[in-house]
């Protein structure tokens, strides 16, 4: 398989970008625009010295990497094999493979931190790409993977560097669902697929316990900068014995209070959550955290929000005497008094009304312009134009850092294209609490 970059500039160069804006490229009736678009893109890259890095006749995907605009476009965009398959990543998350034999990207890799070389070396045993409760799905041939965050695109290339087929990828929900079911202390108990599956993307974890552990300690690298991941992974991944019997415990609490969750595809995911709770419940942004990874679970797999959460919540407050929770419970109740607003924002209520703000957020122009956010339904929110109808504002999730008066709290991201949805994953909606 062979993969070719391109940066922003020729994508806008071609138009590609608007038709991916508009979702057009997904359209049937857009096939025509979007191959020819496709082969002028690559003459173009040939012109410019690319025919030696490529082959052509063989590319699967092409990436358009940048921080603000993730988008992939697809050759072979109507074969059944990556038909309406989805990858987005950035300029920089493309370069973490150390490919540096070609002078295009020799120049992105000037703004790659030395932790990333490291990383390089270390891949075989870096599964954050599960941490992150990512969508993996391999089934029947079809492929669909979204991701935010470079740390999730590991797996990737790793399978893409040892020239092995994406094929030993498929076993990834049994071989989650065969750990969760495995007993915490001894020996999991894989089949073949599941065990070489693990043995790829995790060699050191032998037991459910030294899995869920590292994943917890991965999960935390989502919140994080490059620069802080290993030394905390490292700090996580020697958690005295007392905080590791906590997590067991939480976990077998969990099983019995809602068992079929891990006959879903998504039970890591959750298991993640309640890990990440306990260990970092205690810190100031914890609960944001939270938020915005329940809004993003439930998107991904259109669950009974109230019931899982309230089961969620329910089993965190049988776990309460826990070490973890004990070393600070003034701070683990302010946690659940937080939480209270989030259990009822699952119930049936009336529609947020949400402004959308173009002087915060320039970027927003063009997805407005476009009727994505004009024509978005949402069984909460509406958004609208005119401030003085509005509940709340939205802005543009790269400025998070500016100040934002009386807004509520959530995180909210959509991170599928389908042809029946918008671009929405672009934007995060940040609701503060009046």
């Amino acid at each position: 398989m062979f993969i070719h970059f391109l940066s922003k500039k020729n994508v806008r160069k071609l138009n590609i970008l608007n038709d991916i804006l508009g979702l057009s490229v997904f359209s049937k009736s857009t096939e025509k625009k979007a191959n020819r678009d496709y082969h002028e893109l690559m003459e173009d890259l040939k012109r410019n010295g690319f025919e030696n890095y490529f082959d052509f006749s063989n590319v699967h995907f092409v990436f358009v990497g940048e921080t603000n605009m993730k988008f992939l476009i697809l050759n072979k965009i109507w074969s059944d094999y990556l038909k309406q398959s989805a990858m987005y990543l950035t300029m920089k998350e493309i370069v973490v493979k150390g490919n540096t034999n070609i002078p295009y990207l020799e120049k992105e890799i000037q703004y790659s931190t030395p932790y990333i070389y490291s990383m390089i070396d270390k891949m075989n045993k870096f599964p954050s790409f599960i941490a992150h409760g990512i969508k993996l799905k391999l089934e029947k041939g079809q492929v669909n993977l979204v991701s935010e965050k470079p740390f999730n695109l590991y797996f990737f290339i790793l399978m893409w560097y040892k020239q092995t087929p994406l094929t030993p990828v498929l076993p990834i929900s049994a071989a989650l669902k065969q750990i969760a079911r495995s007993q915490s202390d001894t020996p999991l108990n894989l089949d073949k697929d599941s065990s070489e599956l693990l043995q790829i993307i995790a060699p050191e974890v032998k037991t459910r316990e030294e899995f869920y552990v590292m994943l917890c300690s991965y999960f935390y690298n989502d919140h994080h900068g490059i620069a802080e991941s290993y030394v905390i992974g490292d700090k996580l991944l020697r958690l005295d014995n007392q905080i590791i019997k906590g997590l067991v415990t939480l976990i077998k609490n969990f099983e019995a209070e809602y068992p079929q969750i891990i006959e879903r595809d998504y039970g890591i995911y959750v298991y993640s959550l309640v890990m990440f709770i306990m260990l970092y419940g205690q810190s100031k942004d914890s609960i944001d955290i939270l938020k915005g990874h329940l809004d993003f679970y439930h998107q991904l797999h259109n669950s009974d929000e109230a019931e899982i959460d309230n089961k969620l919540f329910k089993v965190i407050e049988k776990s309460k005497d826990l070490p973890v929770f004990n070393q600070n419970k003034e701070v683990y109740s302010v946690m659940l008094a937080d939480i209270n607003p989030i259990l009822e924002a699952t119930m049936p209520q009336p529609k947020i009304t949400i402004y959308v703000s173009i002087k915060e957020s320039p970027f927003l122009e063009l997805l407005v312009k476009d009727s994505i956010i004009n024509n978005f339904n949402h069984d909460r929110f509406e958004f609208v134009l005119d401030r003085s109808k509005a509940d709340a504002y939205i802005i543009d999730r790269f400025q998070e850092d500016q100040p934002i008066e009386k807004q509520y709290l959530l995180k909210n991201y959509i991170n599928e294209i389908t042809e029946k949805n918008y671009l929405t994953w672009l934007v995060q909606i940040l609701l503060h609490k009046k």
